[in-house]
Protein backbone atom coordinates (compact mmCIF):
# COMPACT_ATOMS: atom_id res chain seq x y z
CA UNK A 1 0.00 0.00 0.00
CA UNK A 2 1.37 3.49 -0.62
CA UNK A 3 2.41 5.85 2.32
CA UNK A 4 -1.00 8.08 3.04
CA UNK A 5 -0.14 11.51 2.71
CA UNK A 6 -1.11 14.38 3.93
CA UNK A 7 -3.47 16.66 2.10
CA UNK A 8 -3.01 20.97 2.15
CA UNK A 9 -5.55 21.24 4.67
CA UNK A 10 -3.60 18.64 7.34
CA UNK A 11 -0.40 20.67 6.64
CA UNK A 12 -1.83 24.20 7.00
CA UNK A 13 -3.04 22.98 10.46
CA UNK A 14 0.25 21.52 11.19
CA UNK A 15 1.96 24.71 10.24
CA UNK A 16 -0.25 26.89 12.17
CA UNK A 17 0.11 25.08 15.71
CA UNK A 18 3.67 25.42 14.94
CA UNK A 19 4.01 28.88 14.33
CA UNK A 20 1.43 30.11 16.76
CA UNK A 21 3.40 28.09 19.57
CA UNK A 22 0.75 25.03 20.28
CA UNK A 23 -2.16 27.53 19.72
CA UNK A 24 -1.24 29.87 22.09
CA UNK A 25 -1.12 32.38 19.39
CA UNK A 26 -4.91 32.28 19.57
CA UNK A 27 -5.17 33.05 23.17
CA UNK A 28 -5.60 37.07 24.56
CA UNK A 29 -2.17 38.78 25.07
CA UNK A 30 -0.06 35.71 22.92
CA UNK A 31 3.20 36.89 23.21
CA UNK A 32 3.05 36.21 26.95
CA UNK A 33 1.45 32.57 26.58
CA UNK A 34 4.13 32.01 23.85
CA UNK A 35 6.94 32.59 26.04
CA UNK A 36 5.44 30.69 28.46
CA UNK A 37 5.62 27.52 26.34
CA UNK A 38 9.73 27.39 26.53
CA UNK A 39 9.00 28.26 30.14
CA UNK A 40 6.78 25.30 31.26
CA UNK A 41 9.33 23.23 29.28
CA UNK A 42 12.38 24.46 31.24
CA UNK A 43 10.57 23.71 34.50
CA UNK A 44 9.51 20.39 33.47
CA UNK A 45 13.22 19.86 32.18
CA UNK A 46 14.45 20.53 35.69
CA UNK A 47 11.68 18.51 37.20
CA UNK A 48 12.84 15.80 35.52
CA UNK A 49 16.20 15.47 36.01
CA UNK A 50 15.77 16.50 39.50
CA UNK A 51 13.82 13.28 39.81
CA UNK A 52 16.34 11.36 37.39
CA UNK A 53 19.72 12.56 39.24
CA UNK A 54 21.11 11.20 42.47
CA UNK A 55 21.54 14.24 44.85
CA UNK A 56 22.63 12.58 47.99
CA UNK A 57 25.33 9.92 48.40
CA UNK A 58 24.63 7.46 51.21
CA UNK A 59 27.80 6.35 53.50
CA UNK A 60 28.11 3.11 55.42
CA UNK A 61 30.01 2.22 58.69
CA UNK A 62 30.37 0.68 62.18
CA UNK A 63 30.98 2.72 65.53
CA UNK A 64 31.22 0.44 68.67
CA UNK A 65 28.99 -2.40 66.21
CA UNK A 66 26.37 0.26 65.75
CA UNK A 67 25.84 0.34 61.73
CA UNK A 68 25.51 3.89 61.35
CA UNK A 69 24.45 5.36 57.53
CA UNK A 70 25.28 8.89 56.65
CA UNK A 71 23.38 11.11 53.34
CA UNK A 72 26.00 13.72 52.40
CA UNK A 73 25.62 15.99 48.87
CA UNK A 74 27.32 14.21 45.83
CA UNK A 75 30.46 16.15 44.52
CA UNK A 76 28.96 16.85 41.50
CA UNK A 77 26.39 18.79 43.02
CA UNK A 78 28.21 20.58 45.24
CA UNK A 79 29.76 21.68 42.06
CA UNK A 80 26.32 22.66 40.75
CA UNK A 81 26.27 20.77 38.16
CA UNK A 82 25.50 16.96 38.26
CA UNK A 83 24.72 16.50 34.52
CA UNK A 84 21.48 18.17 35.05
CA UNK A 85 22.89 21.63 34.05
CA UNK A 86 24.15 20.23 30.27
CA UNK A 87 20.84 18.53 30.47
CA UNK A 88 18.79 22.12 30.68
CA UNK A 89 20.97 23.71 28.69
CA UNK A 90 21.04 21.36 25.68
CA UNK A 91 17.34 21.58 25.83
CA UNK A 92 17.28 25.23 25.85
CA UNK A 93 19.80 25.61 22.99
CA UNK A 94 17.67 22.86 21.14
CA UNK A 95 14.60 25.26 21.85
CA UNK A 96 15.89 28.01 20.07
CA UNK A 97 17.62 26.23 17.31
CA UNK A 98 14.50 24.91 16.34
CA UNK A 99 11.93 27.34 16.86
CA UNK A 100 14.16 29.72 15.17
CA UNK A 101 14.31 27.34 12.06
CA UNK A 102 10.53 27.07 12.09
CA UNK A 103 9.60 30.61 12.33
CA UNK A 104 12.15 31.79 9.26
CA UNK A 105 11.00 28.53 7.31
CA UNK A 106 7.33 28.96 7.58
CA UNK A 107 7.73 33.12 7.33
CA UNK A 108 6.22 33.60 3.85
CA UNK A 109 3.09 31.33 5.17
CA UNK A 110 2.65 33.64 8.25
CA UNK A 111 2.37 36.46 5.64
CA UNK A 112 -0.16 34.59 3.27
CA UNK A 113 -2.15 33.70 6.29
CA UNK A 114 -2.53 36.64 8.44
CA UNK A 115 0.11 39.39 7.80
CA UNK A 116 3.48 40.08 8.38
CA UNK A 117 4.16 39.50 12.29
CA UNK A 118 0.94 38.74 13.53
CA UNK A 119 0.31 38.43 16.98
CA UNK A 120 -0.58 34.72 16.00
CA UNK A 121 2.49 34.27 15.72
CA UNK A 122 4.54 32.96 19.15
CA UNK A 123 7.25 30.75 18.14
CA UNK A 124 9.70 33.90 17.75
CA UNK A 125 8.84 34.49 21.30
CA UNK A 126 9.57 31.14 22.11
CA UNK A 127 12.80 30.91 20.76
CA UNK A 128 13.85 34.58 22.53
CA UNK A 129 12.73 32.80 25.92
CA UNK A 130 14.69 30.32 25.65
CA UNK A 131 17.46 32.52 24.65
CA UNK A 132 16.57 34.67 27.82
CA UNK A 133 16.84 31.69 30.10
CA UNK A 134 20.28 30.11 28.54
CA UNK A 135 23.07 29.89 31.00
CA UNK A 136 21.48 31.29 33.88
CA UNK A 137 22.14 29.66 36.95
CA UNK A 138 19.62 28.67 39.83
CA UNK A 139 18.55 31.43 41.87
CA UNK A 140 19.56 30.83 45.51
CA UNK A 141 16.79 33.09 46.96
CA UNK A 142 13.80 30.82 47.22
CA UNK A 143 11.74 30.05 50.32
CA UNK A 144 8.88 28.49 49.10
CA UNK A 145 9.63 24.82 50.78
CA UNK A 146 9.20 23.28 47.23
CA UNK A 147 12.35 20.80 47.90
CA UNK A 148 10.72 17.89 46.76
CA UNK A 149 12.59 15.81 48.73
CA UNK A 150 16.00 16.56 47.96
CA UNK A 151 19.10 18.56 49.21
CA UNK A 152 17.90 22.65 49.35
CA UNK A 153 21.24 22.80 46.43
CA UNK A 154 18.53 21.62 44.23
CA UNK A 155 14.49 22.96 45.71
CA UNK A 156 12.40 23.69 43.01
CA UNK A 157 11.31 26.79 44.32
CA UNK A 158 15.18 28.29 43.39
CA UNK A 159 14.68 27.19 39.83
CA UNK A 160 11.08 28.97 39.73
CA UNK A 161 12.72 32.49 40.66
CA UNK A 162 15.43 31.74 38.28
CA UNK A 163 12.54 31.09 35.41
CA UNK A 164 10.38 33.92 36.89
CA UNK A 165 13.12 36.78 36.45
CA UNK A 166 13.74 35.22 33.06
CA UNK A 167 9.97 35.45 31.96
CA UNK A 168 9.54 38.57 33.25
CA UNK A 169 12.92 39.90 32.15
CA UNK A 170 11.92 39.00 28.25
CA UNK A 171 8.80 40.03 28.36
CA UNK A 172 9.78 43.85 29.39
CA UNK A 173 12.29 43.70 26.85
CA UNK A 174 9.88 42.41 24.23
CA UNK A 175 7.93 44.86 24.13
CA UNK A 176 10.44 48.08 24.75
CA UNK A 177 12.51 46.39 22.10
CA UNK A 178 15.85 48.42 22.55
CA UNK A 179 18.36 48.97 20.11
CA UNK A 180 18.97 47.28 17.55
CA UNK A 181 15.64 45.25 17.89
CA UNK A 182 13.45 47.20 16.85
CA UNK A 183 15.44 47.61 13.76
CA UNK A 184 15.26 43.69 13.08
CA UNK A 185 11.71 44.39 12.43
CA UNK A 186 12.18 45.16 8.85
CA UNK A 187 14.45 42.60 8.17
CA UNK A 188 11.96 40.34 5.19
CA UNK A 189 9.92 37.54 5.60
CA UNK A 190 10.64 35.31 9.20
CA UNK A 191 13.28 37.08 9.34
CA UNK A 192 12.04 40.04 10.95
CA UNK A 193 9.50 38.43 12.89
CA UNK A 194 12.23 36.26 14.44
CA UNK A 195 15.39 38.72 14.97
CA UNK A 196 14.02 41.47 17.73
CA UNK A 197 12.74 38.29 19.58
CA UNK A 198 16.22 36.99 20.05
CA UNK A 199 17.60 40.34 20.73
CA UNK A 200 15.31 40.73 23.01
CA UNK A 201 16.16 37.26 24.31
CA UNK A 202 19.79 38.56 24.50
CA UNK A 203 19.04 41.76 26.56
CA UNK A 204 17.08 39.94 28.81
CA UNK A 205 19.85 37.12 29.60
CA UNK A 206 22.16 39.82 30.21
CA UNK A 207 19.92 41.47 32.67
CA UNK A 208 19.30 38.15 34.64
CA UNK A 209 22.34 36.74 34.69
CA UNK A 210 23.25 39.60 36.73
CA UNK A 211 20.13 39.42 38.73
CA UNK A 212 20.35 36.00 39.61
CA UNK A 213 24.03 36.46 40.50
CA UNK A 214 24.32 38.99 42.01
CA UNK A 215 21.22 40.06 43.74
CA UNK A 216 19.10 37.14 44.43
Amino acid sequence: MPAPRFNETTMNFLRKMIVTGFGTGYLPVSGTWGSLVTVVIFLAVVFACMLASPHTMEHHYQVKDIHVMERKMSPCCEQGWCGMWATVQAVLVATAVLASIACVALGDFTERTWKKDPKQCTIDEVAGQAVALLGVPMATTGGLGFSIGFMGTWALDNWLVTAGVCFVLFRIMDIAKPFPARRFEKLPKGWGVLMDDLMAGVYANIAAQVLVRFVL
